[in-house]
């Protein structure tokens, strides 16, 4: 049998144990160090030149080097997921995890950072596990499920689902074997516009009509409370949709309802009889649009004719300005398609049906800049100049409570929150409120949350949140930082000197005491920390 010594490309056979027959094998394979040095260890005419065991050993010795600690660390240090698969990864973090001292802990922090981003964008929703095992067995499981071969492309017949088509191109020709009586796409579009509701499977939901133009048995409807649409019933299926809880912002008035994203929609809607009930100002399409199956078949639906003038929509802290094109649809009342999706860039969970977080122009533009609108309250300047001495009026606008609740812009002077590496944020623990501070709690979030210095977050990090008593009695907010600070590489740079900060000082004659409002907020960290 032949024996080789992994990569030194030089095989031996325990039948030559002559001289002659080596060197014939050495010089039989192309020139490397490896051969070269078996040529001349034989013209030594050793030990090892007559012996099978020695010459392999003493080949061993010569280049089969074992790995020093230190590169295995690096290497372990260094590795990534990049295109394998998690299984693959795993393998050989395990490989190289049994010849190192590390502690489980700092196993499973190497581990985690070798992930790709997006299976961490999918870990970030969960509770991730103590130990390295853990981490283990959480990363295969999420791993195999957003892997393709895991589950279905296309649903199964029994669900009810939407896809994306939305397209700047006329529709194509009908087709013959098209006209079947499953559930028909909507299309709405002309040349240069075209909009679809695209129904994979399943029976026709309320707003698209069968094949034959009436509705199905299998489909019932409803009246809620409020006058509109309830939701369509399917005796033998289940539907799983994103449904967000929206508000319409009417004057000094929010109407709360639900919306319906899907990205199959290339178009955002809004029923006609609920834009009607809540008296929406709406504006006359220079065009109609026309509905038609994706396959360009017209559908027994009106053509829209209106849009709904600047609507704010509210969802949660996320405030924005929309159209909404009005049409007969099924509750929910509101549809967000495709361009919503586009404009707002949100991450949604899709294993829970929820937004994580939104895109980076919404940090801006609709989390942000909207602060105040919460509670339908004018944006202008809420001061009262009267009170502002004289010398300061040109200035009013910094003495706006509500403008100094706004987060300032990012810049590149942003405070960076840096980790030490191989440490991750701390999950900090509880304090017990007293029912005063509880109220107190609620208050401070709502408030924030309400100025966008708050988000909603299902991040395991946290810090502790209590109050201190004031001179006054009051009670101020604190939330316990020594955790995140103890694994946060420290800012260190010299401060100037004393005599140095008074020279700036020199000649001038008029200073002042006013104290700086939400001055903790003013500070704005880096984007993403």
């Amino acid at each position: 049998p032949k024996f080789r010594i992994s990569g030194m490309g030089l095989e031996l056979s325990a039948m030559f144990f002559s001289p002659t027959s080596l060197l014939s094998l050495s010089s039989s394979h192309p020139v490397t160090p490896q051969t070269e040095w078996a040529t001349a260890v034989l013209k030594a005419n050793g030990d090892s030149a007559h012996s099978y065991p020695a010459f392999t050993a003493e080949l061993r010795t010569a280049f089969q080097h074992p790995e020093s600690e230190v590169e295995v660390d690096s290497r372990l240090y260094h590795l990534k997921k990049g295109g394998r698969s998690v299984s693959k990864y795993t393998t050989e973090f395990c490989t190289l995890a049994v010849q190192t001292t590390w502690s489980d802990a700092a196993l499973r922090t190497a581990y985690y950072e070798g992930l790709s981003t997006r299976l961490k964008d999918e870990l970030a929703v969960r509770e991730l596990p103590a130990t390295l095992e853990g981490m283990i067995q959480l990363a295969l499981r999420v791993d195999q499920r957003m892997s393709p071969t895991s589950h279905p492309r296309f649903p199964e017949a029994s669900a009810t689902t939407y896809a994306v088509a939305a397209s700047s191109s006329p529709p194509p020709v009908a087709s013959e074997a098209h006209s079947s009586g499953a559930g028909e796409p909507m299309q709405i579009g002309r040349t240069s516009l075209s909009m679809c509701l695209l129904r994979l499977t399943g029976p026709p939901p309320c707003h698209l009509p069968s094949a034959s133009g009436k509705r199905t048995n299998q489909v019932k409807r409803g009246r809620s409370s409020s006058g509109f649409s309830a939701a369509e019933t399917y005796p033998e299926t289940t539907i799983s949709r994103l449904l967000l809880q929206v508000s319409i912002l009417m004057g000094h008035q929010r109407i709360v309802t639900t919306a319906f994203v899907d990205s199959g929609v290339a178009g955002n809607f809004i029923d006609q009889d609920y834009a009607a009930q809540l008296g929406i100002v709406t504006e006359v399409l220079s065009q109609p649009l026309n509905i038609t199956a994706i396959d360009g078949r017209p559908l027994n639906l009106s053509p829209i004719t209106h849009r709904t003038k600047d609507l704010t929509l509210i969802i949660g802290t996320h405030v924005e300005t929309i159209k909404l094109y009005i049409t007969k649809i099924s509750s929910p009342p509101i549809i967000l398609g495709h361009p919503w999706l586009v404009t707002h860039d949100p991450f949604i969970a899709w294993t829970t049906n929820r937004i994580v977080h939104w895109g980076a122009t919404c940090q801006e533009l609709c989390l942000r800049a909207k602060v105040g609108t919460c509670s339908g309250e004018s944006e202008a300047f809420d001061v009262d100049r009267e009170g502002v001495p004289v010398q300061y009026r040109d200035l009013a606008e910094v003495f706006s409570k509500r403008s100094a609740a706004r987060l300032p812009p990012h810049c590149p002077y942003d405070l960076a929150i840096d980790l030490v590496p191989g440490t991750v944020p701390p999950r900090g623990h509880l304090y017990s409120l007293s029912a005063k501070e509880k109220h107190a709690m609620e208050e401070y979030v709502a408030e924030g949350l309400c100025a966008g210095t708050i988000r909603p977050s299902s991040s395991p990090a946290a810090a502790g949140f209590f109050f201190v008593k004031k001179k006054d009695g009051g009670l101020r907010p604190c939330v316990d930082y020594r955790g995140l600070n103890q694994i946060t590489i420290k800012n260190r740079h010299p401060l100037p000197l004393t005599n140095t900060a008074l020279d700036a000082l020199s000649g001038a004659r008029f200073f002042t005491k006013l104290d700086l409002r939400s001055a903790y907020n003013l500070v704005r960290i880096r984007e993403g920390d």
